[in-house]
């Protein structure tokens, strides 16, 4: 599976996209994305700025080195994303091609397409009228979407079929050196990056904008590529981040750098290398939000600098709110505005017996489900649920008459108060089925779905219908969790895995345009975010034929990143089950960790992931009985 190259608290190569290649997508089995992207060159800069691309760590692909057919297709799907200098590029892709079949083919600044393949296989084998053995190699899989000029990947429409094939005529020829190799005679109209390959050559990275609220940082993942000096990326991110946010996201967000600031110069570091400069045009100064603007340039490069000194029309532009009133600050300065950075230090509870439990024997329940608080709620319940500081429960217990109910709690005070209202949530009637409530951060308001319908219930008791963008996928809604900062939602709906913005308007929540992820999977169980970008989900689909497993079909818990391009068994070889629930601690984006704990309820039972394996949690001898696990969202 591809296993993404995560950006946490290291150095980071990259450059925007340049001069990519594409065409038209529908004549040869991919559908249609969109618009041509035109994809422009790196901001040109002085001083360390203007040092050369860094070599690549691994060499270019080479069809002289391609052991068979399906090794030759495997290194084709590489070669555009290998390095994104146009003429580099061109020539990395048309060396896979006979002679003839270079001069048919022409570059077209379109974009370059992202395909995840599940099959690739020869399906025929011969000779041409000239003796050369040749053969047919038909790749299957699914189209992920587009690698657009800003770094992000632009989703096929939600209707948009994401069926993948496309088929390669390939003969052998002689090379100069007296060898033989395997080129393509037939080229595609389009170009053609693997999601193998995507986290090869280029880095997900986030650029973060700010919550409605200006309270919190929502991240916007991009990629850049892994060939350009790691100076210029610095520069390249802020251009991005003054941009604002992807088109998905932007319903859902802010950006608090204010309309039409530019950058002054390339973001450099100073002598001792410690503080880079970000120097901005006199329209930051109008900010309304300062603190919330140094955030977001302080978290979209924290990976790449230790501290940050901001300036305005080049003099040091000190931010109110900053220890000492300083222009220079650090991630540490502005940690609270990280929301996935308190929701990493959570434990984790499941549901044995009826009743609300830690999952570690070194936890105690938090205030809101102490017992003086409940006054006797923590039983009978189904699935439960807390918001990120443990202030607010969502309990679905088994009324008396065996329906199942909502009952929403809050402390009344700070945090820690065992002092607790709770509320029945109205206008359920006879729901037959509530699923696991995820709540809002900082928030007695949760997400819930009843009898496949979402519905939004409030502290107060009030409940009605979630509203779904116009042209949303229908069916019904299974499982439901909202991101740490409380902008995006995850969600499972006519059986398929969705991420959404969730927009919030005065008091109304709805949820914004859909885009699938693992689009392909079946028996989709629960789902939970796993990193500030990242969704963990009980399913089954296909291991991937780059794990050297074509078209095995596994059941377990994965793990996706939300523009589909990274994928991961979490459960290794760990059987072939799907669990009932799969819930996950958040990571600290500061730190960097694949994921934080993941634990699974399989059969009544509830076990954790170490590693690839499951184990009973928290070192016990024998997984306990128990099911609907959950952590503070």
């Amino acid at each position: 599976m591809s296993s993404r190259r995560r950006v946490r608290g290291g150095s980071l190569l990259g450059v925007v996209l340049a001069g990519l290649l594409g065409a038209t997508l529908a004549g040869c089995g991919v559908p249609s994305s969109g618009p041509p992207v035109v994809v422009k060159p790196a901001p040109a800069g002085g001083g360390e700025d203007n040092e050369p691309q860094a070599p690549h760590q691994d060499p270019p692909p080479d069809p002289a080195t391609a052991s068979s057919p399906t090794d030759l297709v495997n290194q084709f799907y590489r070669a555009a994303g290998f390095d994104p200098n146009p003429d580099q590029l061109r020539g990395n892709v048309t060396q896979f091609f006979s002679a003839d079949a270079r001069g048919r083919w022409h570059q077209d600044p379109a974009g370059l397409t992202v395909v995840r393949i599940y099959t690739n296989t020869v399906t025929a084998q011969g000779k041409d009228k000239h003796g050369r053995p040749t053969a047919t190699v038909r790749v299957r899989g699914e189209l992920v979407g587009t690698l657009t000029e800003n770094g992000s990947v632009d989703a096929p429409g939600s209707h948009a079929s994401r069926d993948y094939a496309q088929e390669f005529r390939l003969a052998q020829w002689p090379t100069g050196t007296g060898g033989k190799e395997w080129l393509i005679t037939n080229p595609p109209d389009h170009t053609l990056i693997s999601t193998e390959a995507m986290t090869a050559d280029y880095t997900a990275t986030p650029v973060y904008f700010a919550s409605p609220d200006h309270q919190s940082l929502v991240p916007d993942l991009r990629y850049v590529s892994k060939t350009i000096a790691p100076q210029k990326e610095r520069t390249i991110l802020v251009d991005w981040l003054l941009d604002g946010p992807s088109p998905w996201l932007a319903p859902a967000v802010v950006n608090d750098i204010p309309e039409g600031t530019k950058r002054r110069g390339n973001v450099v570091a100073q002598n001792d290398k410690d503080v880079v400069v970000v120097d901005l045009t006199s329209e930051a100064v109008g900010a309304k939000h300062l603190l919330t603007m140094a955030a977001q340039l302080a978290w979209t490069l924290h990976a790449r600098a230790s501290r940050l000194q901001l300036r305005v029309e080049g003099r040091p532009f000190p931010v109110p709110g900053i220890r000492d009133g300083g222009s220079t600050f650090d991630v540490g300065s502005l940690r609270t505005f990280n929301p996935a950075t308190l929701a990493a230090s959570s434990g984790g509870y499941y549901v044995s017996h009826g009743i609300v439990i830690p999952a570690s024997s070194k936890q105690w329940l938090p205030g809101v489900l102490s017992a003086p608080a409940t006054s006797g709620l923590n039983s009978d319940v189904q699935r439960a649920a807390l918001n990120v500081d443990s202030s607010a429960t969502a309990l679905v217990r088994t009324d008396d008459d065996g329906r199942p109910a909502l009952w929403i709690g809050h402390t009344i005070g700070d945090a820690k108060s065992s002092d607790a209202r709770f509320v029945r949530a109205e206008g359920l009637g006879d729901a037959a089925e509530i699923g696991r409530p995820s709540l809002l951060p900082h928030s007695s308001t949760a997400l819930v779905p009843v009898d496949g319908t979402l519905r939004v219930a409030t502290g107060t008791g009030h409940t009605e219908k979630v509203a779904f963008a116009p042209g949303s996928p229908g069916g019904a809604v299974t499982a439901v969790a909202v991101s740490p900062d409380g902008c995006r939602v995850a969600l499972v709906r006519g059986g398929h895995l969705y991420v959404a913005p969730l927009i919030q308007q005065d008091t109304t929540l709805s949820v914004g345009r859909m885009r699938a992820v693992a689009s392909s999977f079946t028996d989709l169980s629960e789902v939970s975010w796993t990193q500030d970008d990242d969704v963990a989900f009980g399913g089954r689909g296909s291991v991937g034929w780059a794990s050297g497993q074509s078209s095995a079909v596994r059941g377990g818990a994965w793990q996706f990143s939300l523009d589909d391009v990274s994928s991961d068994l979490l459960t290794g070889t760990s059987g072939d089950r799907v669990p009932e629930y799969v819930a996950s601690g958040t990571t600290d984006p500061a730190r960097g960790a694949a994921h934080g704990i993941i634990l699974l309820a399989i059969n009544g039972k509830l076990w954790q992931l170490t590693g690839n394996e499951l184990a009973a949690p928290d070192g016990a001898a024998e997984p306990p009985t128990g099911t609907a696990p959950f952590f503070p969202n």
